[in-house]
């Protein structure tokens, strides 16, 4: 069990700072459901969908997440093709792509 399974990723954002980077995590199933439940929330559906889905997949070295659902408004005030290229990255990390494709058409 303490076989460390879940993938990372560490991208480049220059963006945010010279030789700045994030850490895109692979979900454990608990935080997969979390994430599904969070996103899919009625009092979530005008939150910037992009944004509150990096609070769940940007972690910190020790694989906890650096944010917290209630930030991710902080994140939305972000440039946009930065969100959408880290995202495209934890879609693929995470297997997301048909799931994603699902609720962005509802």
């Amino acid at each position: 069990m303490a076989a460390p399974d879940l993938k990372r990723e560490i991208v480049p954002v220059p963006e945010w700072g010279e030789d700045a980077t994030v850490i895109i995590g692979e979900l454990s199933a608990t935080d997969r459901v979390a994430f599904s439940e969070c996103v899919g929330a009625k009092e979530n559906e005008h939150r910037h969908y992009t944004a509150l889905g990096l609070t769940y997949f940007i972690i910190n070295e020790d694989g906890t997440r650096t944010f917290e659902d209630s930030e991710a408004e902080l994140l939305a005030g972000k440039n946009v093709n930065v969100l959408l290229r880290l995202f495209e990255v934890a879609k693929k990390l995470n297997g997301l792509h048909a799931a994603v494709e699902d609720v962005e058409k509802n």
